[in-house]
């Protein structure tokens, strides 16, 4: 069904289908990568919600081919703390995920009522989310989930949580149309690696100690700026240490940020670790409101230039490099000196102002 279509059903008071099982009520949130409502099973009259991808991500075979391709892996995704995929539906011009609904609602908005979170529930929830990447990561072939941050981990009700989102932007990240910035995640929680060809599970790993990292503090480590002092700083500057956490949380939360990722923890370690923390942190109370760095330390050239060859490197010998990655590629000659930074500003264009744009919050 056509936007049109859609517009003139809403118009006319019908309920809006979605194939031939459910029909679209509520619209309950819109992000970069589409929109998503409430969703009625004609059958069964069971609530769900559906996220119904933007016209730019179905507009192109190669990701529709994906989508069916995925299709099976990503319903067999079963999890406690994963959002339980129940379909996915090409429906003429549409592509939707059926999904569980929950009740409840995306950490960010938590951060906006509350700010910063106590350590032993900040360290609890990024331990679950590590549980269930394990088990993602674990399947054959193995699924990276690509936009791990608080935008896509919903909190019921009850307090548990759950990540959702799996496997859309791989599938944002496939076809020719895909706006360069929805294709390769957020630039706050994207790893050093992040190019599309060469990033994996690490990767996850990585953007879960960012959350992390927000959690307690209530801002991200490397600001708020252009996509590409963003990157630069994954790549090229240390995280600012968090003053009155433990010492041994903090050890933990930088393996989980080491700029190689070959010497971070798998999730499965990670999880450990953090919940063998949980009994020191108990009644510990949420750390002083502090504003967000302006400065960093550089990290040492061997550290940046690791980064980098990670950063760069195909998984696939001859692989011919996709857009992300020969953007991506421009910001690691900036990292290395190697190319001015206002190159790569005029290369992309693109500010993380926070109004309006690609690079805003997702969902």
């Amino acid at each position: 069904m056509s936007q049109a279509s859609a517009d003139t059903d809403a118009k006319d008071g019908r309920a809006r289908s979605l194939g031939s099982h459910y029909t679209l009520g509520e619209l309950l949130g819109r992000g970069a990568m589409g929109e998503v409502y409430v969703a009625i099973d004609v059958e069964t009259g069971e609530r769900l919600a559906a996220k119904v991808l933007r016209a730019e991500h179905t507009d192109d075979d190669e990701v529709t081919a994906r989508f069916l391709q995925e299709r099976k892996l990503l319903r067999e995704l079963r999890h406690p703390n994963i959002v339980a995929i129940r379909e996915l539906v090409v429906d003429r011009e549409q592509i939707a995920i059926i999904m569980d609904l929950i009740d409840g609602q995306d950490l960010r908005k938590r951060l906006r009522a509350e700010g910063r979170l106590a350590p032993a529930e900040a360290v609890r929830i990024c331990a679950d989310m590590l549980g269930a990447l394990s088990l993602a990561h674990g399947l054959t072939p193995p699924l990276q989930h690509r936009d791990v941050k608080p935008d896509n981990i919903l909190q019921a009700t009850d307090g548990t949580v759950f990540l959702t989102d799996f496997g859309v932007a791989r599938l944002a990240e496939t076809g020719t149309s895909v706006k360069l910035t929805t294709g390769i995640g957020t630039a706050d929680y994207m790893a050093p690696e992040m190019s599309g060809a060469s990033a994996g599970a690490p990767a996850d790993v990585y953007a879960v100690g960012i959350t992390l990292y927000e959690l307690l503090a209530g801002h991200t480590p490397f600001g708020r700026d252009s996509f590409q002092a963003i990157a630069l700083r994954h790549i090229t500057c240390q995280p600012p240490a968090l003053e009155g956490l433990p010492a041994t949380l903090w050890a933990h939360l930088s393996s989980m940020l080491a700029k190689n990722p070959a010497s971070r923890p798998t999730a499965a370690t990670a999880e450990a670790r953090l919940r063998a923390l949980l009994p020191e942190l108990a009644g510990l109370p949420a750390l002083p409101d502090t504003p967000a760095p302006t400065s960093w330390q550089q990290e040492s050239g061997g550290v940046a230039q690791s980064a980098v060859a990670a950063m760069t490197g195909s998984s696939q010998a001859g692989a011919q490099p996709s857009s992300q990655a020969t953007v991506l590629k421009g910001i690691a000659g900036a990292a290395l000196g190697e190319l001015p930074v206002a190159a790569v500003d005029a290369g992309i264009g693109l500010r993380r102002d926070g109004i309006g744009d690609d690079l805003d919050q997702q969902t």
